[in-house]
């Protein structure tokens, strides 16, 4: 008996378990972007700096260029990659959580909070990248341009492939 009851408690300690895990996608995802951006406008200034420095050799200045050049590519698939591997990370979790369907209410009401945070943050990258001095580099991350351009669509299939998981895993 004492044993069921501790399990009861720990399960409605953890509703809101997967809502929060979808806000921390988010802000990891938008700390990510925003800090390959300004790490690529700060790496684009020294290398401009290692280029004009005619005291380093041929090779120096070479290797300075490809690493710029590949930081963006580098990142781009990063920032694609996080957002796979959290979404599965998210979908385990989900999985792995016991629910009781009464829970769905306050679900999908934290998950309409979630769907507003994520439009303020795919708001808030709009208003960084369009800085004429950050503009252009944020255009070297295409891949993740295109994701938070249609952050809320991503964050829709997010949120139901978490939810399916969340509740449509087999009862026992």
């Amino acid at each position: 008996m004492r044993k069921q009851r501790k399990n009861t408690v720990l399960a409605s300690s953890n509703k809101g378990q997967t809502m929060m895990d979808m806000l921390l996608v988010i802000i990891v995802l938008f700390v990510l972007l925003v800090s390959a951006i300004i790490g690529s406008l700060i790496f684009s200034n020294i290398n401009d700096e290692i280029q004009a420095d005619t005291t380093l050799s041929n090779e120096s200045r070479d290797a300075a260029a490809n690493i710029n050049t590949g930081y963006t590519n580098w990142f781009d698939n990063a920032f694609l990659m996080a957002l796979v591997l959290l979404w599965a990370l998210l979908i385990i979790s989900s999985f792995l959580l016991d629910s009781h369907p009464v829970f769905f209410i306050v679900t999908v009401f934290l998950l309409i909070f979630v769907f507003i945070v994520g439009m303020i943050v795919s708001n808030t990258y709009s208003e960084i990248v369009s800085d004429p001095e950050i503009s252009g580099f944020a255009a070297d991350y295409p891949k993740a341009g295109f994701i938070m351009n249609n952050f809320l669509l991503v964050l829709i299939v997010i949120g139901l492939t978490a939810g399916l998981a969340y509740y449509a895993k087999n009862r026992i």
